[in-house]
């Protein structure tokens, strides 16, 4: 009857030990695709930094650059001119095939 009940406590702690296991690979695994996600967006940023020909630019223009478009971006009528002159723009020099 003991080894009954301690075996039966020994299984317990390994579903329990399996299951934590199961959470921990999940959440690796979650991660590793965040941070893929990550990886894939920021090569993005800077193709279409060269793209736009903003890469002779310092860091310091560029955040500037960038804090003026999101200032922007607030203005309806300023975000559609944007997206006006980026479409333009685009359909004179279109994304590499990768970027669609």
């Amino acid at each position: 009857m003991k080894r009954e009940t301690r075996d039966k406590g020994e299984r317990a702690a390994q579903v329990q030990a399996l299951d934590l296991l199961k959470r921990q690979r999940a959440a690796l695994r979650t991660q590793e695709r965040m941070r893929r996600t990550m990886r894939i967006q920021r090569a993005r940023w800077a193709e279409l930094v060269v793209l736009a020909g903003a890469d002779h630019l310092d860091d310091a223009q560029l955040v500037a650059a960038l804090l003026r478009a999101a200032e922007d971006g607030r203005d309806p009528t300023l975000r559609e001119e944007a997206r006006r002159v980026g479409d333009a723009y685009l359909k004179r020099r279109p994304l590499p095939p990768h970027l669609t």
